[in-house]
């Protein structure tokens, strides 16, 4: 059990430790390497007290289809793995990716597309951690039509005929893509899947239709509750969920809390090339302009600040010049500092979790502690 350092508005929480965050990888054996080499040349030598050293690579999700023709990342992947750097490797099928038409360049356009290429892909690197299962993503305005049930129907189908061409080994490791929109969804989609839940152990949950920015408060509340309903009804059979699409600090307490196994990464790395770097309990904050002459959100004192109510430290946030200028210290790139800087933040939310600080939380992220609340209380929810 977790002791709360304010315990009027809520009992202790459960403690879920086995909680913890996709690091999406860089597409190349160079780009990854140099995070990881950067990571660990300034978190080695760091007294991090209290806190044990965090390890920001242990999870590694990468998207198969867009480094598929490169066999040398996922030999280093492999090797990675062996070497115990990394614990779990999770590949990603790249359904997001073909909704906002990425992969055209590489003729991935559809999702006949998407199953060919993964089907190579998933079987021949069976050493994989999660696969995550084709999809076909509805977008926002799906919602209110009956394009949402028409591309549900399609990814069922799909998923059904994809997890027949996969090895056994893979099989067992895959995650069928739930798209939510209302709670008969949850048992409509859980029957169509069982020859796949029947044996693997984890599931994925697509919160990106629901909230997409503008989409109305309705919709995004919605998204948080039938995440809720689909962990109580998965978790008696001790299937586990990734959640894809919700990523920010302040949202990973309440998913902590709802016992989601992992949650991807792609709000802070996206915030990072964005300029913005995240705290404990705190959204995204502009610390360096993505065009020059731009304000920013915070200076170096305000910075200090943030720190401190957050009570985070660590050594790549401790050069503010380094994080702001795109430079870097010592030739390393702004946005290697700023990357690597969210994903500790991230492994600290953990660790955080356990002495969780409420008024701080209430403080500094109110839509989401409202949310907390009432999801300890099983009341109606805010703004996700």
């Amino acid at each position: 059990m977790v002791k709360l350092k304010r315990e009027a508005d809520l009992d202790k929480f459960p403690r879920n430790e086995s909680s913890y965050f996709q690091a999406i990888g860089a597409p190349s054996v160079d780009g990854l390497r140099k995070r990881i080499e950067f990571a660990d040349s300034l978190a080695d030598p760091y007294d991090w007290g209290d806190r044990p050293k965090p390890k920001m690579f242990r999870n590694l999700l990468m998207t198969a289809v867009c480094v598929g023709g490169n066999k040398d990342i996922f030999k280093y992947l492999k090797d990675l793995k062996d070497e115990g750097v990394v614990d779990n490797v999770m590949l990603d099928s790249g359904g997001f990716q073909v909704l906002t038409g990425s992969l055209e360049k590489k003729g991935i356009s559809n999702l006949d597309d998407l199953q060919r290429v993964n089907e190579e892909l998933y079987n021949e690197y069976d050493w994989a951690d999660i696969y995550i299962m084709p999809d076909h993503p509805p977008n926002l305005s799906d919602v209110y039509h009956d394009g949402f049930k028409k591309k549900v129907d399609s990814t069922i189908e799909a998923s059904l005929k994809f997890f027949e061409v996969l090895k056994p080994e893979v099989q067992a490791k895959v995650a069928p893509v739930f798209h939510l929109r209302k709670d008969q969804d949850i048992n409509y989609l859980y029957n169509a899947y069982k020859p796949m839940l029947d044996k693997c152990k984890f599931a994925s949950y697509s919160a990106s239709s629901l909230t997409m920015p503008g989409s109305p408060r309705q919709l995004r509340d919605n998204s948080l509750v039938m995440l809720d309903e689909l962990q109580k009804k998965l978790s008696q059979e001790d299937i586990g969920i990734h959640c894809l699409g919700i990523a920010s600090p302040a949202a990973s307490f309440i998913l902590q809390y709802l016992g989601i196994r992992t949650y991807d990464s792609s709000t802070p790395i996206v915030g990072a090339g964005l300029g913005k770097i995240y705290f404990p309990y705190v959204g995204g904050v502009s610390c360096s302009a993505v065009r020059e002459g731009e304000p920013t959100n915070i200076n170096e004192e305000q910075l200090q600040e943030l720190k401190r109510i957050s009570n985070h430290r660590c050594p790549f946030c401790d050069d503010f010049d380094a994080m702001y200028k795109e430079s870097g210290g010592e030739g390393i790139p702004g946005y290697l500092y700023r990357i690597i800087h969210n994903f500790c933040v991230l492994d600290e939310l953990n660790w955080l979790y356990r002495d969780l600080d409420l008024d701080v939380f209430a403080k500094l992220a109110p839509n989401q502690h409202k949310d907390l609340i009432r999801v300890r209380n099983d009341q109606q929810f805010s703004l996700f």
